[in-house]
């Protein structure tokens, strides 16, 4: 009964999944994103403003910067 615009939600176990595969295939990007973007959608209203322009990467870093 979703809109044609919408999606089902990834269960936990799904996410397990993906996790672990991007851990195994050593996409640490995929599993830093994936592990943050799950956490960001509980505190949507928070991080309403962020953005990919925000994101950072380095050899063993990710930077978040708010714009204010």
């Amino acid at each position: 009964m979703l809109d044609e615009k919408e999606a089902d939600p990834i269960n936990w176990t799904l996410f397990k999944l993906i996790l672990k595969w991007a851990m195994e295939a050593g996409i640490m990007l995929v599993w830093t994103f994936s592990l943050l973007q799950w956490n960001y959608m509980a505190r949507s209203k928070n991080i309403g403003d962020l953005a990919f322009h925000q994101f950072q990467t380095g050899d063993d870093y990710i930077k978040i910067r708010y714009d204010k």
